[in-house]
C-alpha cells in the first residue's frame, strides 16, 4: 500500500505552531499538577485558609 506523505505534510502558520506547543506545555504541566496533587494541594488550603 503506497501512501501520498505530501498529504500529511504540516504546512501550518508560525501563530498555529506557537498555540500548539503552548498547549501541548499546559496539558504536560496540568498532567504533572494531577500526579503531584497530594503534595501541593493540602499546603495551598492551609494557606488560603491561614492555618499554620
Amino acid at each position: 500500500m503506497l501512501y501520498d506523505y505530501k498529504k500529511w505534510e504540516d504546512n501550518a502558520s508560525p501563530m498555529i505552531r506557537a498555540v500548539r506547543i503552548g498547549l501541548l506545555i499546559l496539558i504536560v504541566m496540568g498532567v504533572g499538577l494531577l500526579f503531584t496533587q497530594g503534595y501541593w494541594v493540602p499546603k495551598l488550603v492551609d494557606w488560603i485558609l491561614g492555618v499554620n
